[in-house]
């Protein structure tokens, strides 16, 4: 964990609640990997465009036994609506081959009418694609277990991602203009290319590390100029 600690100056002119006014410059940007977080209508009926998908880059481990995540989403985005309702969803970490995604999944709106994500990303080279065999660990927050897969089998992901990890929301806490959600880790999925679909990760498999040469990260989007 890394703490930023701030000192602000004030004169004998300025109040204390003056100086707590004065803009605090930002920490220098870092390098993070790039997200695409899917989560679904629980009211949805079919596999359709209820389907959500949206771009993060605050999504950290903060925790190994168990394996807990931290997600921050925006407020008053679909997806973030959508994944909290629902309190399950899967985080697809992105290849720097999916650098076009971006954009249309994270500068353009689910709740825009008219504009859907999947025929975006199908245009792209990314249709999205159902869970088929990445449906094991699957319980809901009343650990419902049937319910959840029935949730589940609605879902949508992209293919091709580096990996694929399945969450369930424990808690949330609002953070300005986002809100925090801690999620239990329940399974982890690959892209398997001799059968182009998303499988699990078998418990004692060996995954090699991922670095800047595979994952998406935002400096490498800096540098193409897409944020």
């Amino acid at each position: 964990l890394v703490a930023f600690i701030f000192t602000i100056h004030f004169t004998d002119e300025m109040t204390f609640t003056d100086a707590l006014q004065t803009p605090i410059p930002p920490p220098p940007s870092v390098s993070m990997p790039v997200y695409s977080l899917a989560a679904v209508d629980p009211a949805a009926s079919t596999i359709d465009s209820k389907s959500s998908m949206n771009i993060v880059t605050f999504a950290t481990l903060v925790s190994v036994k168990p394996i807990l995540y931290m997600i921050s989403l925006y407020h008053g985005t679909r997806t973030k609506e959508t994944f909290l309702s629902a309190k399950y969803g899967v985080l697809q970490l992105l290849s720097r081959d999916q650098k076009d995604l971006v954009i249309p999944l994270g500068k353009r709106s689910g709740y825009e009418d008219g504009y859907e994500k999947d025929v975006i990303c199908s245009e792209l080279g990314y249709e999205w694609t159902t869970l088929t065999s990445f449906k094991s660990n699957m319980k809901d927050v009343d650990n419902n277990e049937a319910t959840s897969k029935e949730s589940f089998d609605k879902l949508r992901l992209l293919p091709k991602c580096q990996s694929y990890i399945k969450v369930k929301v424990m808690k949330t806490m609002n953070a300005g203009d986002h809100e925090m959600a801690l999620c239990e880790v329940l399974d982890v999925g690959k892209w398997d290319k001799m059968l182009e679909r998303v499988v699990n990760v078998d418990e004692g498999e060996k995954i090699e590390p991922k670095d800047e040469k595979d994952v998406l990260y935002t400096g490498y989007l800096r540098s193409k100029g897409i944020i």
